[in-house]
C-alpha cells in the first residue's frame, strides 16, 4: 500500500506493521511501527 502525495514531494509507504514516509529522492522522513496492522492501516487512510 502506498501513496504519492499531489506534490510529488511525500510518498508514504505501509508495509505489514511498519509506514515510512520518504520524499521523491528517496529519503526517509519518518518511520513508525504499530502494534496491529489495523492500527497502522487506520493511520496511514489518515494521512492520505
Amino acid at each position: 500500500m502506498s501513496m504519492r502525495f499531489r506534490s510529488g514531494v511525500m510518498v508514504y509507504i505501509l508495509t505489514g506493521k511498519v509506514m515510512s514516509v520518504y520524499t521523491t529522492d528517496g529519503t526517509k522522513v519518518w518511520c513508525k511501527f504499530f502494534n496491529t496492522i489495523d492500527e497502522a492501516r487506520e493511520q496511514f487512510l489518515a494521512l492520505v
